[in-house]
């Protein structure tokens, strides 16, 4: 990979993280069973940030209009992954960046 760009592999994990995320957090209500509490967690720990600020955006924005809240969660969903996408993006960048610095700045990596 390039430095500066971003990989198929990157990309695949992202997708792959938030479809898990949005599966937990679909299903968690609907089981039964003592896994249910660890999908509403797993959901959560996936989806962050994006999960809270899109829920935030959307209660701001939509909660006192006559949309059904049904449609709000259906709406909440590309929200918060396109929000994942630039935390996601950004941290890749800023890593990038230090492993650029560091590698021409010459500092070993010795432990």
């Amino acid at each position: 990979m390039r430095a500066g760009k971003f990989s198929r592999r990157f990309f695949a994990w992202f997708a792959m993280l938030q479809a898990m995320g949005e599966i937990c957090s679909w299903s968690w209500p609907y089981i039964v069973s003592p896994v249910g509490p660890y999908l509403w967690v797993t959901s959560i720990v996936l989806l962050i940030p994006g999960n809270f600020v899109s829920t935030w955006i959307i209660q701001k924005l939509f909660w006192t209009s006559s949309v059904p809240i049904t449609y709000l969660r259906i709406l909440q969903v590309p929200t918060e992954v396109v929000l994942n996408g630039f935390v996601w993006v950004a941290f890749r960048s800023a890593w990038q960046a230090l492993a650029r610095r560091t590698v021409a700045g010459g500092v070993s990596r010795t432990i």
